[in-house]
């Protein structure tokens, strides 16, 4: 999990995605989904934004995991309540021009190693 934003909201969001992976898991007894997860973050987020007594939260969070087939999975979510899934994202002030940088090579990004996708990465933050 990657988070920007106002650092008090992103650990009250952190704090909570943590409650609700272990109620998950304590409900269910198997950990949550990443998109379950996400989803739900979302939502909390989302009611934040409808309710006029509660400040909505000023921050986004990256969400990597692996779903049940064992494919890498990552999620954005922001502090509207929407949230997607994606093959690479930035997020933050730089978001436009990590974003187009990874849409330049987002045909090859399925087919790289792990050094190759590190690499990548590395490229992008120093760009």
């Amino acid at each position: 999990c990657m988070m920007t934003g106002m650092p008090a909201d992103c650990r009250s969001q952190m704090t909570r995605a943590r409650y609700e992976a272990a109620n998950w898991h304590y409900k269910f007894g198997y950990k949550i989904p990443i998109d379950q997860l996400a989803t739900r973050i979302a939502d909390i987020n989302q009611v934040y934004t409808q309710n006029a007594e509660m400040r909505p939260l000023g921050c986004a969070m990256v969400l990597i995991g692996f779903d049940d087939q064992g494919q890498p999975r990552v999620y954005r979510t922001d502090p509207a309540g929407f949230y997607s899934s994606f093959k690479a994202t930035g997020v933050g002030v730089k978001q436009q021009e990590c974003n187009a940088y990874f849409e330049k090579r987002s045909s090859k990004l399925a087919t790289m190693s792990y050094m190759e996708t590190v690499q990548i990465a590395i490229k992008c933050l120093s760009s």
